[in-house]
Parts: C-alpha cells; structure tokens; sequence
C-alpha cells in the first residue's frame, strides 16, 4: 500500500511541477503551431511528462537522503514528505479560482477518441504483457524468463544490494571495486518501493511497465506531431514491437498461408537471418523486457525533443517574421536551463539516452531558431552528467570507452557487407524514411 502512495504522489508532484516550471511551453496544443487545432489528447503528453519528471525529482532527494542516513529505510522519511507535499498541492490549488493544476486536469481527456482509446489499451497490454511474462515470483522462487535472466543476475542484484544489503555509499555488486559505474538509478526507485512493502515482482514491474507505457504514448504523441496521422502514431507501435525488418517475409516463406497463423502462435525463437539474431537485439519485446532502465531514459529523450520542437517548426514553416538574430538568441533562457537540468537527471538512470537525444538536438539546432538554448541545454547536461560520473566512478575510471568496430554484427567485414546487414535489420524503416523526407 505504501509503495502505491509513493507512486502516487510522483505523479501529483510531477505533474505540478511540470506546469510550474513549463510556462513557456503551449499544453494546450502540446507546442503544435502548424496544424490548425491539437490532435493529441493532453493526457498522452502530460501524464508521461508528470511520471519521469516526479519520478526523477522524489527518487534524486531519497537517493540524497538514504546515502546520507546509509539506510534505505529512510524512504519512509521520503515519502511522508511527498505525501505532505502532494497534499499541500491538492489543498492550495483548490482554494485558487484560477488553478492551473485543477484545470490541467479537467482538460486530460478533452479530444479523447476511439483511436486514442485502442492505442491506450494496446499500449498497456503490450506494456504488461512484455514486463509480467518476464519477470515474476511465487512464494518460494523468483521466475525470470529465458529471454532476459542473463542480465537479470547484475538487475535483481542491484536492486537488492539496496532494498536487502543497504549499499551506500552506492557500488556495483558484481566485482565490486568501491565505485558503481552503472546507471542505477531506476534500480534504487524499484528498491525504494520494496523497502516500503511491494513485493520484488511488482516493484519491478510496476515503474517498468508505467514507463514502457508512457514511452509509448509519446511514441504516438510525436508522431502525430510530424504527421499529423494517427495511422502512422499506430504503426509506429506496430514496428516497435513487431521488428520493422523483412524477418517476418522470410519468415512466411517456409509455410503454407493457412499454416502461418498457427506457425506464428508456436514461434519460440527470434525470426530474421542478420547473424546474431537470435540475441533477440532487434526485438523491442525482449529489449524492454530486459533492459527496463531503457524505456525511462527513452522517454526522458522524447519530452526534450517534443518541448524543443516547436522552435524547429517555427523556422522550417516561418511561422513568424523571420529576422537573422533569432537564429542564434535565446527566446526563453528558462527553457534551456529546464531541458538541460532535466536531461541532466537521466545521466544514471540510462546514460545511452542522454547521449541520444543530445545527438537528436544537435540535429535539431541546424534547422532552428534560438541555437544558444541549444548551447546552453549540452552544456547543462554534460556538467551534471560529469559530476555524477566523479561522484560514483573512481578517478582514472570513463563510463564509457568508444571504439569504432567496423562491421561488428555483420558477417561480411566491408562496405556492401554492412549495407547489406542494415538493409535486412531495418527493412521497411529505410524506403518509409526516404518517402517521408520527399512526403514532408
């Protein structure tokens, strides 16, 4: 029950928070100035933004506090404090005429339709379905499924170095060397709803598939704001999980068309010929599923890029009088230091996502107005990234040590080799990609 609360009242604070510090920012068409109305329902967009932005400021100050107490009990401190906290919210924006928290919430649903609906409901059975069937315990054993148990070992080990073996300061149970230069943040916020009486499964389940979920609905939510087509939001969904490759041709190719249904339905081994394949690498099923830091980190990504967007769009469209100086000045300085801070808080969560999405908005900067935000948000991020890594990496240690291995999965080592590989490993992404800049 407590574990419940807790999440609870990430969401109250994330979601108040959000408001508070996105002033800048149109909610009400979630920054869409190109199309003539909002085609996305507020709730895709905000709720997601509410989950990772509580999610990261409640688990950054008990992370804070249970290293300073070396205790992980010390949640139950953290969360009568958001408990306060989210009550004092509820109580004072009631007592406002204009409550922008209250009358966010009214318009949640407001533009809701049949199709948001379908994708609601198959986002989240896909989301619980990939994180259940995975990950699960009865009352004498923990079941972790074939596909993920190999890096499930350092995971669940993680989280119980915390929950079970009070690991502050914070180091890496697996040859541990005093430092832990894994992102591990998700893991502490699983830990941190153990402590306070959820069982293992569903302390791991439970943010996994939230953030599965919410990555999903941004999924659609940015799709629909570059399209404007809720079909290419819903096949967005549909390649993401099912691998947007030429695997299922090859596939098909061995059965009969009144054999295939079947043959789909007792497939117990990864489709497709790229060598390595069977690592299920290209499957978002089993990537999620065992990778569950990823889907946070991802959706940390989105939110950047979607609050970013607005300024690409602004120059590509000319949405206003065009004068050279807003192509380098900054419009709101609020917005970088915001963007920048929280993509910043990813660093330990998922580090491979901050880098991502700084790689993203430097594409973005090319073709925008208002560059110096973007300085400024790489700037922000890298130094916070870079005093994370000194506090939990010992001196002389790099979290990451990037070499060029040309051709690493492919079985051919040369150019036509590994354009080959790509062709096969990302099938229709490519020729609809290539209609999609000559279409737009």
């Amino acid at each position: 029950m407590l574990g419940l609360l807790y999440l609870l009242w990430i969401f109250i604070i994330g979601y108040y928070l959000m408001l508070k510090f996105t002033p800048w920012f149109d909610h009400s068409t979630i920054g869409d100035k190109v199309h003539e109305r909002p085609q996305v329902p507020l709730w895709m967009f905000q709720l997601p933004f509410a989950w990772i932005l509580g999610a990261l400021v409640v688990n950054w100050l008990n992370f804070f506090l249970c290293n300073f107490n070396r205790s992980i009990s010390s949640t139950l401190i953290t969360m009568t404090v958001a408990g306060v906290a989210s009550v004092w919210i509820l109580l004072s924006e009631r007592k406002k005429a204009d409550s922008v928290f209250f009358a966010g919430l009214r318009r949640l649903s407001a533009g809701t339709g049949p199709a948001e609906i379908f994708y609601l409901v198959l986002a989240l059975s896909l989301a619980a379905y990939t994180n259940f069937l995975s990950f699960g315990e009865t009352a004498k054993e923990i079941q972790i499924s074939a596909g993920v148990f190999s890096d499930f070992a350092p995971h669940v080990s993680l989280i119980r170095s915390f929950s079970v073996g009070e690991n502050f300061p914070p180091q890496y149970p697996h040859f541990a060397a005093g430092d832990i230069p894994y992102h591990f943040l998700f893991h502490f916020l699983v830990s941190s709803l153990e402590s306070l009486g959820l069982p293992l499964s569903w302390s791991f389940n439970l943010p996994s598939i939230i953030s599965l979920l919410s990555l999903l609905l941004l999924v659609y939510v940015f799709a629909m704001r570059i399209t404007n087509m809720k079909m290419v939001g819903i096949l967005a969904l549909v390649f993401i999980f099912f691998r947007a490759s030429w695997a299922f041709f090859q596939f098909a190719q061995s059965y009969e068309l009144s054999q295939l249904p079947q043959a789909i339905l007792e497939i117990d081994f990864y489709a497709g010929k790229t060598p390595n394949a069977g690592w299920g690498m290209w499957t978002m099923f089993n990537t999620f599923a065992n990778q569950r830091h990823l889907s946070f980190g991802m959706c940390g990504s989105f939110i950047a890029l979607i609050l970013m967007l607005p300024l690409v769009e602004a120059k590509l469209f000319k949405l206003a009088e065009e004068k050279s100086s807003q192509n380098w000045r900054m419009e709101y300085i609020q917005r970088a230091i915001f963007v920048g801070v929280f993509l910043g808080a990813i660093a330990f969560w998922n580090g491979a996502t901050l880098m991502a999405a700084l790689m993203v908005l430097a594409g973005f900067a090319l073709t925008s107005r208002h560059r110096f935000e973007y300085v400024l948000i790489a700037v922000i991020a890298v130094v916070l990234a870079t005093i994370q890594s000194r506090w939990f990496i010992n001196p002389g240690k790099s979290p990451l040590n990037a070499s060029l291995v040309f051709g690493f999965l492919a079985e051919k080592k040369t150019i036509w080799g590994v354009a080959s590989y790509i062709l096969q490993a990302y099938g229709v992404l490519l020729p609809l990609f290539l209609l999609s800049v000559f279409y737009w």
